[in-house]
């Protein structure tokens, strides 16, 4: 690739992120974030339980957390590490673009999620995005393939 990162928006970066170097990393977000949700249900399970227990069977929304009942899904983590990298600026850390191009990123893999996965594995073909992981830019460093 020969755009430096002056040259792309915070949505461009992201778009090309997660179709290369976290694609090429992590795989297709379909299972990534499938792990990742299932991962947190499983810690939050027994905490939410204890929660609508002190509250009382009655209170219980549609009989909630039997073990075979998920809390989250992919969409709740593309938002609770949206909310992740939102929280970090807003306790004083201020603006960082990369924060912001991971939100952006989060957000994204939204759209990605409504299509296959095969479809997103055909997406990140080498015509079209780097085969090899993109290196991550510095402030005005042009963006390349490793």
């Amino acid at each position: 690739m020969t755009d430096t990162a002056a040259d792309l928006n915070v949505l461009q970066e992201a778009h090309i992120l997660i179709r290369g170097e976290r694609a090429h990393t992590y795989g297709p977000p379909h299972d990534n974030f499938a792990v990742i949700a299932e991962l947190w249900s499983a810690y939050l399970r027994p905490k939410f339980h204890n929660f609508l227990a002190d509250l009382g069977s009655s209170d219980r929304p549609h009989g909630a957390t039997g073990p075979g009942i998920e809390l989250l899904d992919e969409n709740d983590v593309c938002n609770l590490m949206s909310l992740l990298k939102l929280a970090r600026e807003a306790s004083g850390g201020g603006f960082h673009r990369d924060s912001v191009v991971d939100v952006c990123g989060y957000q994204a893999i939204k759209e990605v999620l409504q299509g296959s996965r095969e479809d997103f594995i055909a997406e990140i073909t080498p015509d079209k995005y780097a085969s090899e992981p993109v290196t991550k830019p510095g402030p005005s460093q042009p963006l390349t393939t490793e």
